[in-house]
């Protein structure tokens, strides 16, 4: 327990476990699972400081815990640092040379698909999902949950704010916020976006796509109202998930000369070849993670500790054929109503709710 106290004791001087209820649970439930201490995992989730709190249960359980990071996945390299420092074993995402048998892969984008796992595989990302098809084991798919709205929409709109305050942007007052797509993380952009006080204007399929009333919609077809609206913007965000999908939306050229601040908050570059890194915030990487913690941890606790369950799932299904396993009801109930009773995130809850028609 030793490890699992160094860890508890630093990320204690940074959150309360108020912040991150379904894991605090978590480590009772996993530490009464003696069954647990038998296996090996490998968790590729980004690494950043509030990512130690995922750790918890998984060492509670006496589990032979290593973490992946890099090779295309963020991460902090002070966390790494840390890590090292009290004994949990880190190595670089994919690597070939320390491709031991895993029980479980715990992985982010398919980063480890090349990576055996006996048992199978939590995989926290739709986009990585592909990466499975040839694989003979199970798969759970935390990304199929409602659970991740409050990563994806409300804790990477979030992010969008503060990464604009970390560039010194700290008020959007009466700006006008262009937000290329309105998926998941779109929406909470623009919820983020609009609660500072911005006008927010949405390109995306209008006929496809309905946001609040509050906001306005240009189809993504019309380019000469997108040129048009670009020449007035303030800023302008990119959030399709797409690499290049912009660069036939718009006039790239216009955009960069023009005076609007301009932001990628997807992995891929959305704006193609044309647009100079430097133009964008950050470098053209997620604005998000410009930051410290790029997600705070008490949206993306619900999302890590669905991660960790789905070593339960897989030990269930383990002696069936090789499927894809969602969220079921009961887990996705249980982890909600944890962060409800809390009450840290109503307000936030109640846009998805009644603006977005989003049912927990």
């Amino acid at each position: 327990m030793k490890t699992f106290n160094a860890v508890k004791e630093y990320i204690s001087q940074f959150y309360s476990p108020s912040e991150y209820i379904n894991l605090e649970q978590q480590i009772t439930k996993f530490g009464k699972n003696k069954e647990l201490s038998f296996y090996s995992v490998l968790d590729a989730t980004p690494v950043f400081r509030n990512t130690l709190v995922k750790y918890l249960p998984l060492l509670k359980a006496k589990m032979d815990l290593t973490i992946g990071y890099g090779n295309g996945i963020p991460y902090d390299e002070k966390v790494i640092e840390f890590l090292n420092s009290v004994g949990i074993k880190t190595v670089l995402n994919g690597e070939r040379i320390y491709r031991k048998k895993f029980d479980f892969i715990l992985d982010c984008a398919g980063a480890n698909a090349n990576v055996f796992a006996n048992i199978g595989y939590v995989e926290l990302t739709r986009s990585g999902l592909y990466k499975y098809n040839k694989s003979s084991n199970n798969v759970f798919l935390a990304d199929e949950s409602i659970i991740k709205r409050l990563e994806t929409s409300l804790g990477t709109g979030d992010g969008f704010l503060r990464g604009m305050q970390h560039f010194g942007y700290n008020d959007l007052r009466g700006k006008k916020v262009v937000i290329f797509g309105f998926g998941k993380v779109g929406q909470g952009v623009a919820y983020y976006a609009e609660k500072a006080g911005a006008e927010v204007i949405i390109i995306d399929d209008a006929q496809k796509i309905t946001p609040p009333d509050s906001m306005k919609i240009i189809d993504l077809r019309n380019r000469q109202q997108i040129d048009d609206i670009i020449e007035i913007s303030d800023v302008v965000v990119s959030v399709t998930g797409i690499a290049g999908a912009l660069a036939n939306t718009l006039d790239i050229a216009k955009l960069v000369a023009s005076s609007a601040i301009i932001v990628n908050m997807g992995i891929h570059n959305e704006f193609g070849s044309a647009m100079p890194n430097e133009r964008v915030l950050n470098n053209n990487a997620p604005l998000n993670f410009v930051l410290d913690e790029p997600t705070h941890l008490k949206y993306i606790a619900p999302t890590m500790a669905l991660s960790n369950y789905g070593i339960l799932e897989l030990l269930n299904h383990q002696h069936d054929t090789a499927k894809l396993i969602t969220p079921g009801d009961k887990i996705n109930r249980e982890l909600l109503r944890a962060v409800k009773e809390k009450g840290c995130l109503q307000e936030e809850l109640e846009f998805l709710e009644k603006e977005l028609k989003v049912t927990f």
